[in-house]
């Protein structure tokens, strides 16, 4: 699977909740107490080969976004000569991530 196979009228999808690297290594360079389960997202990332055969027959590009939502969905525009519209209200952030922005005084979207 590419990045370059997106067209228009695609739907974008991910697999989980969005931000625990980012908000696990604001906690750990913070010297955040607790969170560890997201510092542990961090230091830790898992790949979702788990799906992998379940999404395989739907998609038509795929990236990870290790590097975030935005940054990663550009890329895949980017390849596949589209745009893409996002929903802010539709993007899944775990309650960790809402919890590490709220003490940083953080968006929790700008860590997914």
């Amino acid at each position: 699977m590419h990045r370059r196979g997106a067209k228009p009228g695609d739907l974008i999808y991910v697999s989980g909740p969005l931000g625990s690297s980012a908000a696990g290594l604001k906690a750990i360079n913070n010297n955040l107490v607790g969170f560890e389960q997201t510092k542990f997202a961090h230091l830790e990332p898992k790949c979702r080969i788990d799906i992998i055969d379940q999404i395989a027959p739907y998609a038509t590009a795929m990236i990870d976004i290790s590097d975030g939502l935005a940054s990663e969905v550009h890329h895949l525009c980017k390849s596949s000569t589209c745009g893409a519209l996002i929903n802010a209200s539709e993007i899944p952030v775990s309650e960790e991530v809402y919890k590490v922005a709220k003490t940083l005084g953080l968006d929790p979207l700008n860590l997914a």
